[in-house]
């Protein structure tokens, strides 16, 4: 919504959606996936920059705040701060916090989640704030006490997107499914590679057992893991963003 579109919600086969309320600033719905007993409430938010829209934002809010009886999540863009020091540069810190937005959580209930990665999740010239957060209710918190929240690099856009976590997985001791990864089409080595190791005289299984084996391999050895390069590169990238916001 507001200079771009709208709100985009996207959500996998296994999850069950009911849209409750579609406004033009948020869109609040109930939530069901295949490995939670219970339904939850979720809202995406999307404050509108225009000043003579936005008090309706705090306006819509508390009137759902009325019918949450489930585990709540309100997630996004609140373009608005809750504290004094989620600003630096460009505003007075003593007026940059938004007293309709504190009231909000107050009476709702609403718990800030806590963060890892850049504090500020919005900046345009030396201005950098926190305007993009997750807010949970206590039945949530209760629900799922490991949710955690990732303010990812920023590339090209003004704000950081956000990760949520709801707790980590059950690892069993089965192995890893066999990726295979476009990326390795671009390598000049990888057609001799799978020429060199297709042997017809094996059986199926056999071959594809060997070839998963050899390609592991190569991978590492000669492609170098790619998503490993790739996760160095972005903890490099998040280590300048920090540096930049500490000047």
């Amino acid at each position: 919504m507001g200079y771009s579109g709208g709100i985009w919600i996207l959500w996998k086969d296994n999850i069950c959606v009911k849209i409750m309320v579609n406004y033009m600033q948020f869109i609040h719905m109930k939530l069901k996936s295949d490995d939670v007993i219970d339904w939850v409430f979720f809202t995406g938010v999307y404050r509108s920059p225009r000043r003579n829209l936005r008090k309706e934002l705090w306006y819509g809010l508390r009137c759902i705040t009325k019918n949450i009886n489930l585990s709540w999540l309100i997630f996004r863009d609140f373009n608005a701060l809750l504290d004094e020091d989620e600003n630096k540069g460009g505003f007075n810190r003593a007026i940059a916090s938004c007293p309709a937005f504190q009231q909000l959580c107050s009476v709702s209930e609403l718990k800030d989640l806590k963060f890892k990665g850049p504090k500020f999740t919005w900046n345009r010239g030396n201005i950098f704030e926190c305007l993009d957060r997750a807010l949970c209710s206590s039945h949530w918190e209760l629900m799922f006490p490991n949710t955690a929240v990732f303010h990812i690099l920023r590339i090209k856009f003004d704000h950081c997107p956000l990760s949520t976590s709801f707790g980590s997985k059950i690892r069993t001791n089965s192995p890893r499914p066999f990726q295979f990864l476009s990326g390795w089409l671009s390598h000049s080595n990888f057609s001799s590679m799978v020429n060199e190791n297709w042997n017809s005289e094996s059986s199926v299984e056999d071959y594809v057992k060997k070839f998963m084996a050899t390609t592991r391999t190569w991978n590492m050895d000669v492609f170098e893991n790619i998503l490993k390069r790739k996760r160095n590169m972005m903890n490099r990238l998040d280590g300048f963003q920090i540096v930049l916001e500490r000047f």
